[in-house]
């Protein structure tokens, strides 16, 4: 029963050229004559309600495209998309759907609003006329791949179909792009050179500075995951990786690391344990803020603080990833890294992992960034915080932010992922703010 039901929606799914255009009636009427002719069962309720769904939900197949399309999606992922979105809400009641594709077709002009630091995406989201509550919940869960097969996290589709001041990531690259070509023109270098009666100057100027442009811009790079007020928009949800996970980043590095902590530090690795001279051992390898402090503690005692600080840093700098992936200098020397007090686990704790945020923001390049709540697992209540500006300064305000958590560091494990759940550490209760 379901496969059929799968394979009518499917056949409505089709997209008409012009000559299938004129097929239409009597693609109808094929439709008619299937439903006719299938072996339902009048007593299933559920099987009747799922089918009337998929039926009622086509039309939205058409407002969703169109609106993906202006946000610039690339036409390669443009049916797939639709596609899921319909299967994200199609099991929604009728009026919600209704209201949502009539919102579509007539466009929104709610815009995000990037003055506010935090608050709840569901509560912006059904604040916009013929959003519903089950609407914004669903289509938040969005999830897939890109042309490129890159994923798509969830809620970018989402924001870009509710919000106008939010388009598909590559908008900026795209504009650039056609700016070079309007400036270069369709004048050729060859017809226009010097002595010649064609030779125009300014124009072989305009056409050189333009080829420039054009071969820089198709190199460009897309930054985010999408582009707000045309600049880009880096989103993350629940337990989110920030680039290269830990494992990844150490991949190669454990032996020289543990020689490293054992040399420079004090700290020695036995098994599970953390184990510093003159100190009880310290178990559990996501206690390596509480190794750090303790460590830095005895080493006051013997009047080597300032070597220990010296060796902290370079331990971050070779096995944090950021002498490969960001610039190092400027991290390690940065107001985060400052702030960190080396006798205080949860000023460590707070300090690697924005850190590693700050290593992340840098490298992609973004403008603004997003954190929520909603994961795969966990569906979230739509918390979320939002921050602007550059690398630093976007960092220094999600250190701030006490509703950010992020999971706990190790020796080994010093790109943590970002989150609100419980099993994120909330570990900034009692480290000052150190951007105002």
């Amino acid at each position: 029963m379901d496969s059929k039901i799968t394979n009518i929606y499917m056949q409505m799914l089709m997209e008409n050229s012009p000559k299938e255009e004129q097929a239409v009636e009597y693609t109808i009427d094929k439709i008619k004559e299937l439903l006719d002719g299938m072996d339902l069962d009048q007593a299933d309720f559920s099987q009747m309600k799922k089918l009337y769904n998929r039926i009622q939900t086509f039309d939205g197949y058409r407002p969703i495209k169109d609106t993906l399309t202006k946000k610039g999606y690339n036409t390669k992922v443009l049916k797939k998309y639709s596609g899921e979105i319909q299967a994200l809400i199609e099991d929604l009641p009728e009026q919600d759907k209704k209201d949502f594709f009539e919102f579509l077709k007539s466009g929104s002009t709610a815009k995000f609003p990037v003055e506010q630091q935090q608050g709840n995406i569901y509560t912006i989201l059904t604040d916009v006329p013929g959003v519903s509550q089950g609407i914004a919940q669903q289509i938040m869960s969005h999830t897939g791949q890109d042309e490129a097969k890159r994923g798509v996290g969830m809620g970018e589709l989402a924001l870009a179909l509710l919000f106008s001041n939010i388009e598909a990531a590559g908008g900026l690259k795209g504009k650039a792009i056609s700016a070079a070509k309007e400036e270069k023109g369709d004048y050729s270098a060859s017809t226009m050179r010097a002595g010649t009666k064609n030779y125009d100057k300014e124009k072989h100027e305009a056409y050189l500075k333009g080829k420039r442009d054009l071969d820089a811009a198709k190199k460009m790079a897309v930054k985010g995951d999408l582009e707000l007020n045309g600049k880009e928009f880096e989103i993350k949800g629940e337990n989110a990786a920030l680039g290269a996970r830990s494992d990844a980043a150490f991949s190669g590095h454990a032996a020289k690391a543990v020689e490293y902590l054992s040399e420079k530090l004090g700290i020695t690795i036995n098994g599970n344990t953390y184990e510093i001279d003159n100190a009880e051992p310290i178990q559990g390898l996501s206690q390596f803020p509480t190794a750090l402090a303790t460590a830095y503690k005895q080493s006051q005692a013997n009047n080597d603080g300032d070597n220990f600080k010296i060796a902290f840093k370079g331990y971050l700098k070779n096995f944090g990833g950021f002498e490969k992936d960001g610039n190092p200098d400027e991290l390690l020397n940065s107001r985060i890294y400052n702030s960190i007090d080396l006798n205080n686990p949860r000023s460590i704790q707070r300090g690697i992992a924005v850190l590693n945020l700050f290593r992340y923001i840098q490298k992609e390049g973004f403008y603004y960034f997003m954190a929520h709540d909603i994961g795969t697992s966990d569906p979230g209540t739509g918390e979320y915080v939002f921050a602007s500006g550059d690398p630093e300064k976007i960092a220094s305000e999600i250190y701030n932010n006490k509703k950010v958590k992020f999971e706990k560091v190790s020796y080994n494990g010093l790109r943590p992922r970002i989150g609100f759940g419980a099993k994120m550490v909330e570990d900034n209760e009692i480290v000052e703010k150190i951007y105002a």
